[in-house]
């Protein structure tokens, strides 16, 4: 089942104001339409199947495989899963996936500690630097990655997250939003492991960047 959350802001790169965007828990068939219809035309169109790994870091598309589709159907217990979409001007604009359960901190503040870990975090391929010339909405991982936190603070886990970055996205994760990064991680594809700590969790909510700018619902 879909819930609203809420209604936050969206900066608008192009017409340089903010424009309310709404937070889901949950997916329904019009996100997944968004996601086959107008997601992934731009990535084919953008980065062909034959596109080196080094070619999709370039262009922000290393996630240009992930099939939303089949991942809702197969993560679809919410008693350890959740999804998140981000929805603005008729159009899904980000998606999350999320596990509640089976992962523990490695970080030293609370090590073996339960937390939250995102499984897949994407945003459209026309609010990405580096995929088109100008990109459209900035905020949308934040705004996701914010949704994580709140769940893991509702799950009374502190604010704890974790998640294995892609190559591309390990400056967002690090340098953006502040978490720890723990190096690569072979048992998960090499991918670096990311962890935000409980203290971490509560300076990154203290952020404007964090939510966005509120809207009235």
């Amino acid at each position: 089942m879909k819930a609203h959350l809420g209604a936050f802001g969206l900066l608008d790169r192009q017409a340089g104001k903010y424009e309310a965007a709404k937070l889901y828990e949950g997916i329904d068939e019009k996100n997944l339409l968004d996601f086959e219809r107008e997601w992934q035309p731009a990535f084919v169109n953008r980065v062909p199947a034959t596109a080196s790994a080094l070619e999709r870091v370039a262009a922000n598309a290393e996630d240009a495989h992930w099939d939303w589709r089949r991942l809702a159907e197969i993560y679809a217990n919410p008693l350890l899963f959740q999804m998140y979409v981000v929805e603005c001007a008729g159009l899904t604009q980000g998606l999350m996936l999320v596990r509640k359960g089976g992962v523990f901190s490695r970080h030293p503040d609370h090590e073996r500690a339960d937390l939250i870990h995102i499984e897949r975090l994407s945003t459209a391929p026309w609010n990405r630097p580096g995929f088109v010339e100008r990109p459209k909405y900035k905020g949308v991982g934040q705004l996701l990655f914010a949704a994580a936190v709140n769940l893991s603070l509702d799950e009374e886990l502190g604010g704890r997250i974790g998640l294995h970055a892609l190559p591309g996205a390990e400056g967002f994760y690090r340098d953006v939003l502040g978490l720890t990064d723990f190096g690569p991680n072979s048992q998960h594809h090499g991918l670096c492991y990311f962890e935000l700590s409980q203290a971490q969790a509560a300076a990154f909510l203290e952020t404007p960047e964090s939510t966005g700018a509120r809207h009235d619902d």
